[in-house]
């Protein structure tokens, strides 16, 4: 799905407007630049200054913490609507990423820049926040990975059936086949 800037298409009506030389540019021109002024200014209006240079927006109600903003009857990631309110549109194929690593800073002067998917996967690996879930990080995960070693252990070196061993763990016969023959946990 396409991203849909907030800003593109009042840019674009701007720049249309500007080469124009029709009698309404300037009321035009005024309309446009009113409508930014009162967004970035409801925008600012639920932000917070911290002492880091930070510029908090609240409510967080998105995922991850990430804020969100409405503008019209569209809702945004409040990071990217400040990114194209207060710099300028985002090229197609860049995200507006976080050097303060707080999800819901909308400081376009200081905390955000633009980068592609691969700096973006950089950046969250470099700050610690990558996480896969696997294994026992999964939210269903059943079992440690002491117990999947457990597992393993009992199959291999005692003999015991899965059937045995899934008693033992409350868990089925079958995920136990699929543990002892590496075909689940493998990372483990």
């Amino acid at each position: 799905m396409p991203k849909r800037p907030i800003a593109i298409a009042l840019i674009i009506w701007y720049n249309i407007c500007m080469n124009n030389t029709n009698d309404n540019t300037p009321y035009i021109t005024r309309i446009v630049e009113d409508f930014l002024v009162r967004t970035r200014a409801k925008l600012l209006a639920h932000a917070t200054r911290l002492d880091n240079g930070c510029l908090i927006v609240q409510p967080t109600s998105a995922r991850g913490g990430y804020g969100r903003v409405t503008i019209g009857s569209r809702t945004y990631a409040a990071h990217r609507a400040a990114w194209e309110l207060f710099v300028g549109p985002i090229p197609d194929g860049l995200y507006v990423l976080h050097r303060c690593d707080t999800p819901n800073c909308i400081n376009w002067n200081g905390c955000l820049f633009l980068g592609d998917n691969s700096a973006n996967v950089q950046d969250c690996i470099s700050k610690g926040r990558f996480n896969p879930r696997r294994g026992e990080r999964h939210p269903r995960a059943i079992l440690t990975d002491a117990q999947v070693i457990e597992i393993r252990r009992l199959s291999k070196e005692c003999g015991l059936s899965n059937a045995e061993i899934a008693r033992r763990f409350n868990i089925s016969a079958t995920a136990i086949s699929k543990i002892v023959g590496n075909r689940t946990r493998k990372t483990v």
